[in-house]
């Protein structure tokens, strides 16, 4: 996403614009939830643990998910890496010369890493699946429930002849 927006070709035939106000209303909305939600975290958890008092909830105060949250190894692990892309976007201009070592990452981005061709297949073999199997599927509810409830005793056969 990084190559794509900063240093990709120009997209304008794809009519960007600005948001407008109802969208920057939604947007603030969700913003606002985003930034103060975690402070209900404790509170949240003490309403659950008093009224699903047979689930054996314990709850955890905002402290504490906060506290877990600094002491996990992947929070600093994905601190890191923020804190590295952010040095590597201040000194790109020192570091413009490593462009040209990894052309062959920007080519494998602009093809997806390969994803599009598994996506492709995977439609495929599903497409074909369907094909296959919709003979199957005449659309008459009278045979859709004689597969239901045949498939239904199958199971309860198994689990009691497995029992």
């Amino acid at each position: 996403m990084v190559w794509l927006v900063f240093f990709g070709e120009a997209r304008t035939r794809l009519h960007a614009h600005d948001a407008t106000a109802a969208m920057r209303v939604s947007l603030a909305l969700l913003t606002v939830g985003t930034i103060f939600t975690w402070q209900l975290a404790g509170p949240f958890a003490s309403f659950l643990e008093v009224t699903l008092p047979f689930h054996s909830l314990h709850a955890v105060g905002t402290a504490d998910v906060v506290g877990e949250i600094l002491v996990a190894p992947l929070t600093w692990v994905a601190l890191g890496i923020i804190s590295l892309g952010l040095l590597a976007w201040l000194r790109r201009d020192q570091l413009a010369f490593l462009a040209d070592r990894f052309d062959w990452l920007a080519v494998a981005a602009s093809k997806s890493f390969g994803f599009e061709w598994i996506n492709a297949q995977v439609i495929g073999v599903t497409q074909a699946v369907a094909n296959a199997l919709r003979v199957t599927q005449p659309g008459h509810l009278s045979w859709n429930l004689v597969g239901i409830i045949g498939g239904l005793v199958a199971v309860l056969i198994l689990l009691t002849w497995g029992a």
